[in-house]
């Protein structure tokens, strides 16, 4: 884990929560917010001037520079109120493109910068966190984690509740819930288990669907340019609701098994019997298949390992696998695994695979 101001990966994002965070001024802060944020805000200026004395070479326009950012963050501790909608305006400002580390965007600080494929992150009731099991400082209002295609995380949420997080993913949550309810936005795909408190529901935000529950194991796939979202119920209950424009948009409860899946496009909702591994083999390291199509197949490879996969026949496309891909294998190893199995043959041009037949 690093922290890097001056790393590559910082302007797309950085850049845009610092817009998003100017436009929230439009909003009035409660009376009980300001005086908050002013004697928090006093603590940090404070600690700022007191470093200051220790640097005589500052001089006082850095000072003055320094307090005025203290200032414009500490009011942020308070935006956005914990709804979906700003939590999903908030994840709207953030890009996964191009990024080559996992990102965790604190509501005032810079990104910090997770070079390892396999991350896990844990929160705490105090508001403290810790990283790869290193401490950190406390996180602060809403924490926004970015991670890009070939990465992967989890997460310990606060109310111990754990979340494990897909490649090309955005998770958008509060590093301390609210007291009547737990609520988080997601664009991507997870994996949730989560801690039962029947006095603060768990609601689960995407951009046309929401899940509820109160503790169960639930697998949710909902990327932002995906023409369908779903979410497959392991163990517990859960009730998901659809967007206003949906044909169906009355809560709906899940059995265990069951997998519902909302069409983006036209708006309909259809619920059946699945096979659970499936869906949620990804968080234990591998993916199962039934009979499912090369096309499938290749999506899933090309967001979990971040590479590329061309095919020159596109017949080939048609093709049905039936077994288990180790997902602990280098990705080479896996394409050699495919087309040992089907008759195809493949060539490699730094992360991008070319699939033939023999």
């Amino acid at each position: 884990m690093a922290i890097d101001p001056n790393h590559s990966d910082r302007e797309p994002n950085f850049g845009r929560y610092k817009d998003y965070f100017l436009d929230l001024f439009k909003h009035p802060l409660t009376e009980k917010q300001v005086q908050t944020s002013h004697d928090k805000t006093w603590q940090r200026i404070e600690k700022t001037l007191n470093k200051s004395n220790k640097h005589r070479k500052l001089i006082p326009l850095s000072i003055a520079a320094s307090v005025c950012i203290l200032i414009a963050s500490s009011i942020w501790i308070f935006y956005p109120s914990y709804s979906g909608d700003s939590l999903e305006a908030l994840a709207e400002q953030f890009s996964i493109d191009g990024l080559q580390q996992t990102q965790l965007i604190f509501s005032d600080e810079e990104p910090i910068f997770i070079d390892e494929d396999e991350s896990q992150i844990r929160y705490y009731s105090n508001g403290e966190m810790s990283i790869n099991n290193k401490s950190n400082e406390k996180a602060n209002a809403i924490n926004s984690l970015i991670v890009p295609y070939g990465k992967r995380s989890n997460i310990v949420l606060e109310d111990g509740s754990r979340v494990w997080i897909n490649s090309g993913s955005k998770l958008i949550y509060p590093a301390v819930f609210s007291d009547n309810k737990r609520e988080v936005f997601l664009d991507g795909e997870a994996y949730f288990e989560i801690h039962e408190d029947a006095s603060k529901p768990f609601i689960v935000k995407t951009k046309a669907m929401d899940v509820s529950v109160l503790g169960t194991g639930f697998n949710v796939s909902a990327y932002g340019n995906d023409d369908k979202i779903s979410t497959v119920l392991v163990h517990g209950s859960i009730a998901f609701s659809t967007s206003k424009k949906a044909f169906f948009n009355k809560s709906q409860l899940l059995k265990p098994g069951e997998r519902a899946i909302l069409n983006t496009v036209d708006h309909t909702v259809n619920i059946k019997k699945v096979d659970i591994e499936y869906y949620v083999s990804w968080k234990e390291g591998y993916m199962k298949f039934n009979n499912n199509k090369l096309q499938h197949i290749i999506g899933k490879l090309e967001k979990y390992y971040d590479i590329k996969i061309s095919i020159k026949d596109q017949a080939i496309l048609a093709q049905t696998f039936t077994g288990k891909l180790d997902l602990k294998q280098d990705i080479e190893e896996v394409i050699n695994i495919i087309c040992s199995t089907s008759a195809l043959t493949y060539s490699k041009y730094e992360r991008r695979f070319i699939l033939d037949r023999k």
